[in-house]
């Protein structure tokens, strides 16, 4: 009554002959999707935490990302930000930055984020726990085709 029609369980062929079901579980389809595309923030949390990040210098806080599998190729890399979306704690302090500026020195495997300037100041050599300020903060890593 409702004219909703579920269907489960199907594969579609092409051509005459028929091959066996495929039957894939849940975490080895995540790792082929994972492969194309990373939204590395958890978009219901938080104060998530990113990574532990180092200031190369007083206006450039470095952090690296690791994908939970190699990307397909080298990723493009997306973001929501806004003011004081970020935070680098440290030091015994805080300091608010709207987003990353950059990306650079990446493989498959992981990339290299960065912010210049951007409200952000540290000093040269101190490693700093970063983390989302806002809930509506993305990273996002796209390789697809």
């Amino acid at each position: 009554t409702d004219n909703e029609w579920y269907l489960t369980g199907v594969q579609l062929e092409v051509g005459t002959v028929a091959t066996p079901h495929e039957h894939i579980s849940y975490g080895e389809q995540l790792a082929l999707c994972q492969r194309y595309f990373y939204e590395f923030l958890d978009p219901l949390v938080s104060n998530e935490d990113i990574a532990i990040g180092s200031v190369y210098n007083s206006g450039q806080l470095e952090v690296c990302i690791q994908f939970p599998v190699p990307m397909r190729s080298l990723p493009s890399r997306t973001q929501v930000s806004g003011t004081d979306y970020y935070v680098a704690l440290g030091n015994n302090g805080s300091d608010l930055f709207d987003g990353f500026s950059g990306t650079g020195g990446g493989s498959k495997n992981r990339t290299m984020i960065f912010t210049n300037g951007d409200n952000f100041s540290g000093t040269q050599g101190q490693a700093r726990r970063v983390r989302k300020q806002n809930a509506s903060a993305r990273l996002r890593f796209d390789a697809e085709l």
